[in-house]
Formats: structure tokens, C-alpha cells, sequence
């Protein structure tokens, strides 16, 4: 079994605190790429390397440091009063992932730290999702792979129709194209509206962005919308080495 690397639990962030009987996270998506609205956390910032956190009244922000510097030991965190300051991992993928994160444990889904308890070979049968497909293994990579720069044009724009996840961080999504894509060498091979299967390349070495950005694959539900960019494999079937969540509500 491979070894459980603490520090790939960042992108799971804020983790159950005692501050309401509802699922809710630290932000909330906006409606526009990039913005962010209050949630748990009424106001946010960034300020260089660091996500700045304002927790609303009755939260109770040293109850989720001392959570955070028990299980994340990657991450530096300080408190202000009701303010939570994180460091270790780029601010806007934070961002991005957060709005995916139900901090108060009362959502019914999964804790990701039982998650990543369980990593190891082989893909699970925890799918989600509403059209029956084929599924490929999709599992990390021991070393942090080089994405190849790519422009916007080579990306497509995708709405998830399932999401089949095996043992963190392990993923396989299947899309349908909403936009697609209008340069480079895969132009023209998938037209709007057809339906991709694709694994994720991910890996456990954070010290990447890259796959930083793309562990959001994890925790991607049916209807999100998704930047996609995509290569071929050795037998010609379609990989996505590069994926970040649109904001926007799903549909």
C-alpha cells in the first residue's frame, strides 16, 4: 500500500467545526469566474502566499486551527481573534476547492480524512452520477508529472455527468462537452455535446500546482462545469492532465 503522505489532506482544508446544525462551507461560489461569496468565513482575502479567513460571530476559530495543525502539518496556521490565517498552499486553488468543502460535518458525505485512510491500489465502486459508462483506472502517480503549457483554445468546457472516484485521490470523470475545443492538435475531435470518459492525472506530491489544481477532480459532482484540457494516451484514448472547476451554479 502506498504511504499516506499527510500533507495531500491540504486541499480538504477546513475540516468539521462545531459552528452549525447545516452543511455549509468556508465560501460560497459567485456568480462569475473568480468571485467568491461569504459563508462560514464572511469576508476573505489574499494577501501574498497567505489566505486570510474572517469567521463570522460564534464560530469557533482556534477549535479549527487546532484541527488543521494536528492533521495538516503542511500548513501554517495563525489566529486573530475570529481571523484564520493559512499558508502553504496557493490561495486561489484554495479558493477554488473551498466552495466544494462542507465544514460542519452535517452534509452526509464523506469525511476525506476516512478517504485518505483507505489509499491504496485498485478503483472503488464510489461513483456518482446519472448515465452508465465504462470506468479506467485513474491512479496518482508517484512523482509530480510536468504539465505541458498549453493555451485556453486547446481547452474544452465540460459538464459532469459522473464522477467515479476510487481510493483518494483516484478519479475518472465523464463529461459532456459544452464548449469545444478551438485550437491545437485535438481541435475538432470532440464536437459540443459529446460525451468524453477520462481519468484524471493526479498525485500526492503537493508541491505541484498543477496537481494541487487537479485533486478538485476528487470532489466534482454532476452538473459542475469544468476548464478541461485533455492528451492521448499510448492507445490513443483521451487523459486529462490539466482540469479546473468554473464557477457558476450547476444546472
Amino acid at each position: 500500500m502506498r504511504q499516506i503522505l499527510i500533507y495531500s489532506a491540504i486541499l480538504i482544508g477546513l475540516l468539521a467545526s462545531p459552528i452549525s446544525g447545516l452543511a455549509e462551507t468556508l465560501v460560497a461560489e459567485g456568480s462569475a469566474d473568480g468571485i467568491y461569496e461569504p459563508a462560514v468565513a464572511i469576508e476573505h482575502r489574499i494577501e501574498g502566499e497567505s489566505l486570510i479567513l474572517v469567521l463570522r460571530d460564534g464560530a469557533d476559530t482556534e477549535a479549527i486551527a487546532a484541527l488543521l495543525r494536528e492533521r495538516l502539518a503542511q500548513v501554517e496556521v495563525t489566529t486573530d481573534g475570529q481571523i484564520l490565517t493559512l499558508s502553504g498552499v496557493t490561495p486561489a486553488t484554495l479558493l477554488n476547492q473551498l466552495v466544494l468543502v462542507d465544514v460542519t460535518g452535517d452534509g452526509g458525505g464523506a469525511d476525506p480524512l476516512e478517504e485518505l485512510s483507505a489509499l491504496g491500489g485498485g478503483l472503488a465502486t464510489n461513483e456518482q452520477g446519472e448515465e452508465g459508462s465504462s470506468i479506467r483506472a485513474g491512479q496518482p502517480v508517484a512523482i509530480a508529472p510536468v504539465v505541458v503549457p498549453h493555451t485556453k483554445n486547446e481547452r474544452l468546457v465540460g459538464q459532469i455527468i459522473k464522477v467515479a472516484q476510487g481510493a483518494f485521490p483516484e478519479v475518472v470523470i465523464d463529461f459532456r462537452v459544452r464548449w469545444p475545443i478551438q485550437a491545437g492538435p485535438l481541435k475538432g475531435k470532440w464536437k459540443k455535446g459529446a460525451l468524453v470518459n477520462a481519468p484524471v492525472i493526479t498525485s500526492l506530491v503537493l508541491e505541484s500546482e498543477a496537481m494541487q489544481r487537479n485533486l478538485v477532480a476528487y470532489y466534482l459532482k454532476p452538473g459542475d462545469r469544468v476548464w478541461v484540457h485533455l492528451i492521448m494516451d499510448d492507445k490513443g484514448m483521451p487523459v486529462i492532465d490539466w482540469l479546473e472547476r468554473r464557477s457558476g451554479k450547476r444546472k
